[in-house]
Formats: C-alpha cells, structure tokens, sequence
C-alpha cells in the first residue's frame, strides 16, 4: 500500500477514498436497496416499488464489476503488472466474492421479486447479462449514480463501448453468471419451502 497525494494505492489500483474500498461498499449496498425493494413490495407502494426498484437495478451491475477485477492479473494495465503472489491474491479473492455476489443477488431477485418468480429462469438469463454489461460500462468509467441519475448517460457509453471485442467479454462473462445462477436456482429450489417465497 502506498499513499499518492490523497489517494491509498494497492499495486497500482486506487484503494480509498475512491477505488477498491468503493467497489467493495457498493456491492453491499445494492443488496440494501433489494431489501428496500422487498419492503414495498410487502406494503404495495407502487411508487416506492419503482423507485426502490430502479435504484437497486442500476446498482446491480457493481458485483459484476468487482467479479472482473481479475482483469488487473491477466493484461498488462498498470495494475499488478508483475502478477506478485499478494496482488494476485487479493485481486483474486475480490473477482471470487464478485462472482458470489452477482450469484446471490440473481437467485434473491428471482425468487422473491413478484412479477419474476414465474419466469425465474428467463429473468435469471436476462438480469445476468444485463449485469454484465453494466460491468463492462463500468470498467469504462461509468459510474452508478451518475447512470441513476442521467439515464441518458448509459446509451452514451453503451454507443463508445458497442465493439466485438467488449460484446465476446459481456457474452463470456455474461453466460458464465447466468449458468452459475440457474445452477444455484435448480440446486435450492429443491429444498426451498413454498413459503420462504413470501
């Protein structure tokens, strides 16, 4: 760790105020945004519903953009460039909880979010790789509040970032989450109580 002007750095990548600290509280906090979701559900405020719901599905994107932290040890981008045992780890552990997250958040949407439980493995498919390229926007600097925000924001960067090479990643990446999910969909639903759901 290293201290650059204002910043903490960990091998290259910013740590605090703004960086991997962020990335990390961000990932956590979209599941609290879920839960407000969930609550207005439980009273039927249509209103808050959307509002709650809109707030978590733009923020649904940051596990996946934790899970592609392993970028840093496969390319050469000024970050954990020699690939040392305690930069791989940590990038490593990050990108798994990444993964977990993204798994868990899916599977808790799907299973208790009304209009979805229907159609559980389609919305599963379809929140998957609309995670995924909310991560690719935002290893392309697009952050959550701002896509909140000014909506128009995310068709800009949606038109920049529209090339094959970030659409195979968003494939890859997307099918990866995807299969993940309904595995773990398929796996708990064989024990899951009828009234958990509620």
């Amino acid at each position: 760790m290293e201290i650059h002007g204002f910043s903490i750095v960990f091998y290259g990548h910013d740590v605090f105020p703004f960086g991997l600290w962020t990335d990390v509280t961000l990932v956590f906090t979209s599941l609290i945004w879920l839960r407000f979701y969930l609550n207005s559900q439980r009273s039927g405020s249509k209103m808050s519903m959307c509002f709650w719901g809109y707030v978590w599905l733009m923020h649904l994107p940051n596990s996946v953009y934790l899970f592609m932290e392993f970028r840093h040890i496969l390319l050469q981008d000024g970050v954990a460039d020699a690939r040392e045992p305690m930069a791989v780890a940590v990038f490593g552990i990050l990108s798994l909880m990444g993964l977990i997250m993204s798994v868990i958040q899916i599977y808790l949407t799907v299973t208790k979010v009304h209009i979805l439980r229907n159609k559980q493995a389609l919305s599963t498919v379809v929140l998957s790789f609309m995670a995924t390229w909310g991560g690719v926007l935002g290893i392309h600097d697009l952050v959550s509040i701002l896509g909140i925000v000014f909506p128009p924001l995310i068709i800009m960067v949606t038109i920049k970032v529209l090339t094959l090479e970030w659409i195979i990643v968003t494939l890859i990446i997307g099918t990866l989450i995807s299969s993940l999910s309904l595995l773990t969909l398929k796996l708990l639903q064989v024990n899951r109580n009828p009234q958990d759901e509620s």
